[in-house]
């Protein structure tokens, strides 16, 4: 097998789409793979003059020039991006209508909107709307807002919007109060008509199906991820499926695959079913919203489609890279996108298991005598290929992109495919005979089986322990680029034995291992705590990770805490641990457990009917999930961790909302400890118990929360010897007024992060 000889388009379309990707790298490294591939392409170009290799000099010339094209377009495209960012920034009225809801949460709505004007002046470009509350905004509304434009660059509420979409949209509209956005009657837009037609399906799906159903055929047939609901897509995610919600060319073709079979029973030709295919399919794109991953299959089927009518035959491999090659071109910055992206690589792993699957013998031996068994078994040796492949040449992007892989992934799209295809052929059958109770009826209950059967499954590989495997392990990067490179490489030469297609996966599997045991061997006999100003501490060891809350009760402040555990290579949160009680826990708790695997909960004993009433919403966001919650006593010593850990009470200031908070934890022979400063005051009751923290704790931490101020520090002066103590924020504080307990050259100012390790 020699996957790329002789296809030279394709070798020109890859260029083009990897100088394009790299033309948004920094600066440095853009210059050194540019260098790179120069030596490479003139080592190529020179060794064809000497050999006088015509084929090897022109194709050089090509690859040399698509390169060159590439970076041209990129840096065009950005300066245009640039001088949009430029004009617009600052505060502004903006007038348009809403192309895509990406995004639709209880406390913020993120958008891709079409502006149309600015300032009462004409405009047209595509800008993300950001509402800092939860607005009523949905696709094909017409609307107009007073925004603060800001770079995209400069966003730093939403990082990963930011990283995702700074060049393809290079500044974001926000709007902070509702006052500042009002709906509008707009004239007629294509768009506006489909994303209304795309609505009322939608609705007719959702009323027929009911809920659960209805969304996920929404989902499936009409792109609307957005409504479902935050845990199905975690469980979809976790089960190594997430791929399914994704309108891609597994959806286009099932839906084309049923409308042929309807055409071809109505016994209409063959040249005319294509013709009525193709403008199916352009007329579906257009109303799921032109989603790059459903252009570049439209584009592909109708590359098989035009093969046909010309009668020429069609080879997938130059096909795909074509079409996406023809898409960058079109949009230079949709070579950012991630849906594209993974749509491009899945395809060509489904493209190349077909390849080696031809090389197979047990695939590609059929024999007429067959039994159902051996059938069986050849279709699903077929599938396991498939779905290997397809891991392999996606990982890459998972790896930067989510930094976490599910270990059911080859499973669970084995069993949760059939249900999908079945799921999606009786979906559009109800969704056209709707209106018609006598199919309708059936149809649905047999539909709204399959989609509890297709959730069902997607919860049970959820719920397996452990499930997700981390890709932030050290090194983890260049093992999962190493284990693609070898692939392609090995796919595409000439091989004597095919069996050594192998070898890459197994080496991939035993250094990847072999790393995961020497990172954990390193950290075996330690718990780290990791401090974030304000937010909370992360202990973590082999063991698991837990995240004690010292924040304001805010989503984000727990996001920023579980995306330290992840980047520790933890992929599941073993607790959470709430030291007070605030009105934002119960709407933090709930998107937190919807979107992380948590075991543990851990909170306070209410002592107010207002903590009773929090709790009491802690505990309904929790009912749905397979969560503990546990209620503690004031200094009962929890297990964590192989660690005890003592939690004060709450000490509330005259009219403050904010309890000033205790907390410290001791594993072996090592103590941390962290306070507000009203704790260190000697009218506290609970000073007694509190001294003996203080005063055996290696670390202290002087926090933010609560009230800012102490009456006195006397405290500081039980220490003991090599204690240090870490300041968070030298506004809460004068120097003066504990100096003189304890030595300043212990004293750490103003750190925003720290990290200790207890042995």
């Amino acid at each position: 097998m020699n996957a790329f000889a002789k296809r030279y388009f394709t070798w020109i379309a890859l260029i083009y789409l990897a100088f394009s990707l790299f033309s948004y790298l920094e600066n440095k490294t853009k210059i050194f793979l540019f260098l790179g591939f120069a030596l490479i392409f003139f080592a190529a170009f020179a060794y064809g003059l000497h050999s006088k290799n015509k084929n090897l000099t022109i194709v050089s010339i090509l690859l040399a020039l698509a390169a060159l094209a590439a970076n041209i377009s990129a840096d065009i495209s950005f300066l245009h991006s640039k001088s949009i960012a430029e004009k617009y920034r600052d505060v502004h009225k903006i007038s348009g209508y809403v192309r895509e809801v990406s995004a639709d949460r209880d406390f913020m709505n993120e958008l891709i909107v079409k502006v149309e004007g600015v300032d009462e002046e004409e405009a047209s470009f595509d800008i993300i709307l950001v509402t800092e509350f939860d607005s009523e905004l949905s696709r094909g509304d017409f609307f107009e807002a007073t925004v603060t434009v800001i770079p995209m660059a400069e966003y730093s509420k939403l990082e990963y919007l930011r990283n995702a979409n700074e060049y393809k949209y290079p500044v974001i509209a926000v709007i902070e109060n509702e006052d500042d956005l009002g709906l509008t009657e707009g004239g007629f837009r294509l768009s506006v008509g489909l994303a209304s037609l795309n609505s009322k399906l939608s609705a007719r799906l959702r009323v027929g199906l009911g809920k659960g159903a209805g969304e996920l055929a929404s989902a499936l047939l009409l792109g609307n991820r957005d409504l479902l609901s935050d845990s199905v897509l975690r469980d979809f995610r976790r089960a190594g499926i997430y791929h399914m919600l994704a309108l891609s060319g597994l959806h286009v073709a099932i839906l084309m695959g049923i409308f042929e079979l309807i055409l071809k029973k109505l016994l209409i030709s063959k040249r005319v079913r294509v013709i009525i295919l193709a403008i199916l399919s352009a007329f579906y794109i257009a109303l799921t919203g032109f989603l790059l991953s459903t252009c570049r299959a439209m584009l592909m089927l109708w590359a098989v489609y035009i093969s046909y009518l010309v009668g020429r035959s069609r080879d997938a491999m130059t096909s795909l890279f074509a079409v996406v090659c023809i898409i960058v071109v079109i949009d230079p910055a949709s070579v950012l996108d991630i849906g594209l992206q993974l749509s491009f690589l899945s395809t060509f792993g489904v493209i190349a298991s077909s390849m080696i699957g031809a090389h197979v013998p047990f695939i590609k031996n059929k024999r007429k005598d067959d039994t159902v068994l051996i059938k069986a078994a050849r279709g699903a040796v077929s599938l396991l290929l498939t779905s290997l492949c397809v891991f392999v040449s996606t990982l890459p992007a998972i790896a930067i992109y989510f930094g976490e892989v599910s270990l059911a992934t080859f499973i669970s799209n084995i069993v949760a495919g059939f249900l999908c295809e079945a799921f999606m052929v009786l979906a559009l059958v109800f969704l056209v005979f709707s209106r018609l109770t006598v199919i309708a009826a059936p149809v649905g209950v047999v539909a709204q089986l399959l989609a509890s059967a297709l959730t069902g499954c997607a919860e049970l590989f959820s719920d397996i322990p452990k499930i997700m495997l981390s890709l932030s392990y050290p090194f983890a990067l260049i093992l999962v680029f190493t284990l693609f490179g070898a692939s392609v490489v090995m796919f595409g030469i000439k091989l004597p034995k095919k069996w050594l297609l192998a070898v890459p996966i197994i080496c991939f599997a035993l250094l990847f291992a072999a790393n995961v045991c020497i990172f954990s061997f390193s950290r075996s006999d330690k718990v780290t705590a990791e401090y974030i100003i304000g937010d909370s501490i992360v202990l973590s060891s082999n063991d698991g990770v837990y995240i004690c809350d010292i924040s304001d009760g805010g989503a984000s402040n727990f996001y920023s805490a579980i995306d330290l555990a992840k980047a520790n290579c933890f992929t599941e949160i073993d607790g959470i641990i709430l030291t007070h009680y605030h009105s934002d826990h119960q709407r933090a708790i709930d998107k937190v457990s919807d979107n992380f695997k948590i075991s543990r909960v851990l909170a306070p004993v209410p002592v107010t009917l207002d903590e009773w009433y929090i709790l009491d919403g802690v505990a309904r966001a929790l009912e749905d999930e397979d969560v503990e919650l546990y209620l503690y006593n004031p200094f009962e010593e929890l297990d964590v961790l192989s660690g005890k850990l003592a939690v004060t009470p709450r000490a509330y200031g005259v009219g403050g909302s904010h309890p000033s908070l205790a907390l410290s934890y001791a594993y072996k022979d090592s103590r941390i400890t962290f306070a507000s400063p009203p704790y260190f005051s000697t009218y506290l009751e609970e000073k007694g118990n509190f001294a003996k923290y203080v005063s055996e704790c290696d670390v202290l931490i002087v926090g933010t929360h609560g009230r800012k101020h102490s009456e006195s520090f006397d405290l500081f002066s039980t220490l003991k010897k090599g204690c240090e103590v870490l300041i968070s924020d030298l506004a809460t504080l004068e120097l003066s007024d504990f100096e003189k307990y304890i030595d300043t050259r212990r004293i750490i100012l103003g750190a925003e992060y720290k990290k200790y390790e207890l042995k």
